[in-house]
């Protein structure tokens, strides 16, 4: 076997890679709202060591081997979809996948629906590891203003509309209607009814973010984008990185078949 040429094998790497950020380190700030890590004294230590002790101690086999069913652990699923059949209806186990943390998500959703060349709208400006993860698989991205309630729904149509005109072929518009990253709006009832008006009457997706539902600090949020549209062209991406613990990497889709 020959000696490999490390310039000639460098010119094998994709064109995507130069799109890839390099990682990062965490932060030494005490609060770095940045990469929307939970703060280390909220983090349910005992709790968690309770159910990882019961884990292991019911079925240590399913927990660490290959043994969990493809879409996920069910108990897990039952759990998420007794709480969102409380506002959706219809809503069963072929509605949610199981994924490692919203990232994860997101990519899973941008390698369904995004071929090269597709445009997904954001928001000006948006979460950075979304804009990597939707170039990294080959879409185009085009900003939509935001303001006091949000991602703009005259944005939006404007957008459709201009793209349609100049044959773009937009497949989705990327949203995080609570505590938006980085703006942290949180994206008002109306507004949020406006922007599935205009997502309908245009033919496309969208790909509602909760990462952060379940830390509000002033009441309730409205309505989610996915709850007002009974699940009809809105795919929801959900996480419990903020609400229990980032390492877990424990996320979802839910999505109508």
């Amino acid at each position: 076997m020959g000696i490999h040429d490390a310039n000639k094998l460098g010119s094998l790497l994709s064109s995507r890679l130069e799109q890839l950020g390099s990682p990062t380190s965490i932060s030494r700030l005490e609060y770095d709202l940045n990469a929307g890590v939970p703060d280390s004294e909220s983090l349910p230590l005992e709790a968690l060591r309770r159910a990882f002790d019961e884990v292991l101690r019911v079925n240590p086999k399913q927990a660490l081997t290959y043994d969990t069913p493809n879409y996920g652990f069910e108990p897990l699923k039952k759990a998420i979809i007794e709480r969102i059949a409380k506002t959706v209806s219809g809503i069963d186990e072929s509605w949610v996948s199981l994924v490692s943390g919203s990232a994860h998500g997101l990519d899973n959703i941008a390698a369904a629906f995004v071929d090269d060349g597709d445009v997904i709208l954001v928001g000006a400006p948006t979460y950075p590891g979304a804009i990597r993860t939707f170039t990294s698989r080959g879409a185009k991205l085009i900003s939509v203003e935001q303001d006091a309630d949000g991602f703009s729904a005259t944005g939006l149509d404007s957008a459709l509309t201009e793209g349609a005109a100049g044959n773009l072929k937009i497949k989705a518009a990327y949203l995080i209607p609570n505590y938006d990253n980085p703006s942290s709006v949180l994206m008002s009832l109306e507004r949020r009814k406006a922007l599935i008006e205009v997502a309908n009457r245009h033919g496309i997706l969208l790909i509602e973010d909760g990462a952060y539902a379940g830390i509000d600090l002033s009441g309730p949020p409205p309505a989610s984008l996915f709850q007002l549209a009974q699940g009809q062209g809105v795919i929801y991406c959900g996480t419990f990185s903020k609400t229990i613990a980032t390492g877990l990497r424990s996320g979802y889709i839910v999505a109508s078949p």
